[in-house]
């Protein structure tokens, strides 16, 4: 069969692969020989189409289903010589789509003999037949499927019967075989179980007087080794309570030393460094000042603890923030407050900025006593780091 393709776009064009605008269907009389390909995209999909049929005369002739994208060429169509019209129409129950005309053509002959052949089954009577052959295939396979289950059952109760049989051969067959030995054996096989028993338990009588023995000479030998154990333990005790008696003196002696040197290093102490510590300035800690110091109108204050007002501040910035120092006109000196250092800057800088800050302690012309709490705190540091 000779296939002419046929491509329909969701505004309803009607496009011919292929040809020049003008479907040819050969000669008059030709019967089963073409049929269209018909390709639908866009809101066509989904639909169900239908061809409709229009004679050179302008008579309308029965349409036909497109199943599966192909509608034939009905014969009627083939059988009447001119320029015939073809429109495809599509619809899901609620949505219809029509299409252009396709022009198409059946070339005049001198003809054969015999009749204009009957019109097609309508579109509507394909349907029609279509669902009940999906009906009838469909009741068809439901009375095998219930066969099948009637014969899977079926299967299934005589393989029940089948175990239950072999369950009671096997069990008369089990018990066949005891009576067969208890009458062929008699009171030989009698004699010989008494035996048996008898030598059974003149073994397992030996075996647990054996157990006993070695569980006494283990318990003994345990015993005599905890006892020399102990002794050793309390000789190594006297020992070691001498060694800790001696270091403790030792280290008190040592502390002692070390406070008398704290409190002496303390008190000759006049000034300078302190201590060095590694800061962030944080964006979010900027505050505005009610009056500004020169021309930087912005604070912010870093927390050391044990820092105040008498220490003596030093800082540089790292070069990673170098642009934004700049921008916000950083100053170039900083200041000591309780808890803490604080920086000042004309505008508040937008990230985060690390300094490197050394503190050192004023000089003092006086002798002073170290307190007990600096001695205290000292001598932390040193021991406790």
């Amino acid at each position: 069969m000779i296939e002419r393709q046929i491509h329909l776009s969701s505004g309803g064009g009607a496009a011919l692969q292929g040809y020049d605008g003008l479907l040819r269907f050969g000669y008059t009389k030709n019967r089963g020989i073409y049929a269209l390909r018909v390709e639908a995209d866009g809101e066509w999909q989904g639909m169900t189409l239908r061809a409709f049929w229009h004679l050179p005369d302008g008579n309308a002739a029965p349409s036909t289903l497109v199943v599966d994208g192909l509608v034939e060429v009905p014969a009627l169509i083939t059988a009447v010589p001119g320029e015939g019209r073809i429109t495809f129409e599509g619809t899901d129950g609620t949505r219809t789509l029509t299409s252009a005309d396709i022009k198409y053509n059946v070339a005049m002959n001198s003809g054969t003999m015999g009749d204009i052949p009957e019109p097609p089954v309508p579109a509507w009577q394909q349907l029609v037949a279509l669902v009940e052959q999906a009906k009838d295939e469909a009741w068809q396979a439901g009375e095998d499927a219930r066969q099948s289950a009637a014969k899977a059952n079926e299967a299934y109760e005589n393989t029940i019967g089948a175990k239950d049989s072999a369950v009671t051969e096997i069990r008369k067959a089990e018990t066949d075989a005891l009576n067969n030995v208890e009458a062929s054996a008699g009171p030989a096989a009698s004699a010989a179980a008494d035996a048996a028993a008898a030598g059974a338990k003149e073994k397992t009588e030996k075996a647990i007087q054996e157990v006993k023995d070695n569980v006494v000479k283990e318990v003994k030998d345990a015993a005599a080794g905890a006892v020399a154990r102990a002794a050793q333990s309390a000789t190594d005790a006297a020992s070691s309570a001498a060694e800790a008696k001696k270091t403790a003196q030792d280290i008190q002696g040592y502390y002692d030393g070390v406070q008398d040197l704290v409190t002496d290093t303390l008190r000759d102490y006049t000034g300078g460094y302190y201590r060095s510590y590694d800061l962030t300035i944080p964006a979010a800690g900027w505050k505005e000042m009610a009056k500004s110091v020169g021309r930087y109108w912005y604070s912010c204050d870093v927390a050391i603890d044990g820092c105040d007002s008498s220490y003596v501040p030093m800082g540089t910035l790292t070069l990673d923030t170098a642009g934004e120092v700049e921008k916000a006109n950083l100053a170039t000196v900083l200041q000591t407050v309780e808890g803490g250092v604080r920086f000042y800057a004309a505008i508040p800088p937008k990230v985060n900025i690390r300094a490197f800050v050394t503190l050192f302690a004023k000089g003092t012309a006086s002798i002073q006593q170290a307190s007990a709490e600096e001695v205290q705190r000292m001598l932390d540091e040193i021991f406790n780091g």
